[in-house]
């Protein structure tokens, strides 16, 4: 079982950039240990003679056809509302200045 103390967890949250206070990472470090254990927990259980779950409920979604269209009319009047139409495609501004 992964045990996490506040050391872990500020050096996880400097990773993903985040900053925690000392109280909050000794929270935070509390409510992980619990989730392991939980998950060390659940990998107990033999579930080998058990059909995976697909879903929850018996209902069937209503599935549509896989069929092409042709589109062409519908591509003139949504580029039509466009602010900055370029031939048949969206022109956006640049917002990554690779400079």
């Amino acid at each position: 079982m992964a045990h996490f103390d506040q050391n872990k967890v500020h050096e996880v949250a400097r990773l993903a950039r985040l900053t925690f206070s000392d109280e909050d990472a000794t929270r935070y470090a509390n409510e992980l240990d619990a989730i392991f254990a939980w998950i060390d927990q659940l990998n107990e259980v033999n579930a080998d003679n058990e059909d995976p779950l697909l879903n929850i409920s018996n209902v069937t979604m209503p599935q549509r056809d896989d069929a092409t269209h042709d589109d062409s009319d519908r591509r003139s009047a949504l580029l039509a509302n466009a602010p900055m139409p370029l031939q048949d495609f969206f022109a956006v501004p640049k917002v990554i200045d690779t400079d």
